[in-house]
This record gives C-alpha cells, structure tokens and sequence, in this order.
C-alpha cells in the first residue's frame, strides 16, 4: 500500500534527519490525527492496530547451546543446594 496515495497530507514535505533510514519521513499535523490509543493501551492507525514485534530466531546450533548453557545452569544450582543442605562434598 502506497500510503501517499491514502493518505496524501498524512506525512510531512520537512526533509527528515539525514541518520534516519531512507523512506521515513516525518508525520504531519494531520497524520497525527489519525493516531489513536485503545482502552488497552495498543497503538493504532487509522483505526487499524500497529503491530510491533521483534521474534528472536536462534539458529539451531545457537538453541542447541542456549539449552546446553541452560541445563549446566541448572546442574551447578542442584549441585550447590546439595551442598548446601550437607549432601554434597
């Protein structure tokens, strides 16, 4: 969806901050009255919902060591409650 052609005084004619990523310009006065907040707090547009996520996608040797790490973790405090308790050297 080309939102200029949507919504054309949706975003501002001011250049950006040139560290901004290219295509992102900033939003207009009237751009902003499409922004809404719902009674649990979620941002929307236009009505419509923003969806921000970030998902962590491990490869398959990183999840492999990941439960590695997780597991020894797990041993060293059983070992070291055992010890605690007086049933470990």
């Amino acid at each position: 969806m080309n939102i200029d052609e949507h919504y054309p005084d949706s975003r501002s004619q001011t250049p950006p901050p040139s560290h901004w990523p290219r295509g992102v310009r900033r939003i207009s006065q009237e751009g902003l009255n499409l922004i809404g907040v719902g009674n649990d707090g979620h941002l929307h547009w236009d009505g419509i919902p923003v969806h921000t996520a970030h998902r962590l996608n491990l490869s398959k040797f990183q999840a492999g060591f990941a439960l590695c790490a997780a597991l020894a973790a797990v041993l060293v405090a059983v070992l070291d409650l055992l010890r605690f308790i007086g049933l470990g050297s």
